[in-house]
């Protein structure tokens, strides 16, 4: 299951977790950070949301992957099942980032 923004945040819910309102995320572009340097992630990502996941709010199965720079979750992976959640819109861009597209193979085969 991939999950992409809203799909991210249905998954987080699903597993247990919270949303919380976040600001200055809707049409802006932002720098992320990884957590873990297993996947190759863009620097920078589109984002179009009001709502988001605190560290505090990610459901306990899942891990953190990557983080914008006030610490919300910006990508997450279950730790035992094949499930992963981004909040930025691969799909928005264009043209498409290599990075996006290299996570695509990583997490589907």
């Amino acid at each position: 299951v991939f999950g992409i923004c809203r799909g991210m945040q249905i998954i987080n819910l699903y597993f247990g977790g919270k949303l919380a309102n976040i600001k200055d995320h809707v049409a802006v572009r932002h720098q992320i950070f990884p957590e873990d340097s297993e996947f190759h992630l863009p620097e920078t990502v589109n984002s179009y949301h009001n709502w988001g996941i605190l560290p505090e709010g990610l459901a306990h199965q899942l891990s953190m992957v990557a983080h914008d720079s006030e610490g919300n979750v910006e990508a997450f992976c279950h730790r035992e099942k094949k499930v992963f959640g981004i909040m930025w819109h691969p799909e928005r861009e264009y043209p498409s980032n290599h990075r996006d597209i290299e996570l695509f193979r990583k997490v589907f085969l």
